[in-house]
């Protein structure tokens, strides 16, 4: 057992719990469905292997000296538990598949006692189960599931042709990189701090217009509209973007800034652009908090095409980048007001983890959908937020929302207009912004 200080990221998550006074919840949620016999013993064997090479696995978060933590056991505290529904007829068994999702994630966790990440196969019939593993926030993030998803599965596929097991050891623990950022900020605020002090002045929050008369108390949680880049599309826009020496994710930034700016009604706002912060490549297949978030202030002029947008705001991404922004903002308490404005979440998965791992000698894998009800703890007072997965073959994601302001026919609108920006950037990039028809 050792300790190592938060990473920034973690600590702003962690003072929502101390000030709060609120547990823990393991909201970070993947479910898998597994058709084909299956090896439960070798499957428990995969997920211990995966949790004692992530140091971030075992990790807690303990006050020690009056100051917060990370605390890494030793030993792996993840167990494989099992709900058996074989019993429920098959037309119940997908409405009790969710209600078991809810009921394990938002299973109250002590932060400080753990374990902060935890699996759960719920057999279906003998020969299908579906797979939920559930992490708290403060020790991962959506790019590291996809990490731990696609090393457990690799592992089980090589004990299933008995082969041995073959992993690679991470270059980077998430806690050798928290002790690492700690000790380069003194440094790093006496170069950058007054940068962003300046750059931010007078920046205030930018609303999003709410639903007239819509019944605030009646409204809890948070509301999810789906939207979808197909294959085609994508790949249309990864050669536009290209030909103008941009990346994809760029360019779709751009659209939503000039959506944003003309659903808010204004010409100027912080927008933030959030990554999976996995900027050194020793990082790349490391598990832990690394989600970092780039405060961008964004202008629309009156008369600006998508071509000169694209170029501002790329100037302006770089300039963020430049002075390196990823762990300002998690410093201050508390957070500027803009910090409850919209944001862009961008999250790289490559080809699918699970791509290339079925075959007839193993259990087929697919992805288990359901709506994580971790969206219903998520506080109101912010603005809606748009977050995409990109697996190589098709861009998926949701605007999300929060209920007690914006009705899911108003922010299906707002996605609609999002797919049309994005198309108007790829079909007409001269055009100005503001002469794009809102549908």
């Amino acid at each position: 057992m050792y300790r190592a200080p938060l990473a920034y990221s973690q600590l702003a998550h962690w003072y929502l719990y101390h000030l709060g006074e609120r547990p823990g919840l393991r909201s970070v949620a993947s479910a898998m469905r597994l058709r084909g016999p299956l090896n439960a013993s070798a499957l428990r064997h995969c997920i211990a292997e995966i949790v004692r090479r992530h140091d971030a696995l075992r990790t807690r978060i303990v006050v020690f000296d009056r100051s917060p933590m990370q605390e890494i056991d030793d030993i792996c505290r993840c167990e494989l538990s099992v709900d058996d529904l074989t019993s429920l007829p098959a037309e119940a068994r997908d409405g009790e598949i969710q209600r078991r999702i809810d009921s394990f994630i938002l299973e109250p966790v002590n932060v400080a006692i753990g374990p902060l990440v935890e699996a759960r196969l719920i057999k279906l019939k003998a020969d299908e189960h579906v797979l939920v593993i559930a992490m708290e926030h403060v020790i991962s993030d959506a790019y590291s599931m996809s990490i731990l998803l696609r090393e457990i599965f690799y592992a089980f596929v090589q004990l299933s042709q008995d082969r041995k097991l073959s992993l690679s050891s991470p270059s980077l623990q998430f806690p050798d990189y928290a002790v690492r950022q700690r000790n380069t900020q003194e440094a790093w605020l006496e170069k950058h701090g007054s940068y962003w002090k300046e750059h931010f002045a007078g920046c205030r929050r930018v609303r999003f217009p709410a639903d007239r008369n819509w019944p605030i108390s009646s409204c809890p949680g948070w509301g999810i509209v789906p939207i979808e880049i197909r294959t085609d599309f994508r790949r249309a826009l990864v050669e536009w973007s290209r030909a103008r020496r941009t990346t994809l994710p760029m360019s779709i930034f751009t659209a939503y800034v000039g959506l944003v700016l003309r659903w808010c009604q204004v010409s100027e706002s912080v927008i933030r652009y959030q990554s999976h912060g996995r900027t050194l490549p020793e990082t790349k297949e490391a598990i832990g908090f690394f989600a970092s978030r780039l405060y961008l202030r964004l202008t629309l002029r009156e008369q600006e095409t998508f071509l000169e947008l694209l170029r501002c705001v790329t100037v302006e991404y770089c300039r963020g980048y430049q002075h390196d922004d990823f762990s300002y903002m998690e410093t201050r308490v508390p957070e500027p007001e803009f910090a409850r404005n919209t944001f862009f979440n961008w999250i790289p998965q490559g080809s699918h983890y699970i791509a290339g791992l079925s075959g007839e000698d193993v259990v087929s894998i697919s992805p288990e959908p359901f709506v994580n009800p971790a969206l219903k703890m998520l506080e109101w007072d912010n603005e809606p937020m748009i977050i995409l997965y990109d697996a190589d073959d098709a861009i998926s994601g949701a605007v999300r929302f929060p209920l007690n302001r914006f009705s899911v026919e108003t922010m299906e609108k707002f996605g609609r207009n999002f797919l049309v920006f994005v198309e108007a950037l790829l079909t007409r990039p001269d055009a100005h912004v503001k002469n794009i028809d809102l549908v």
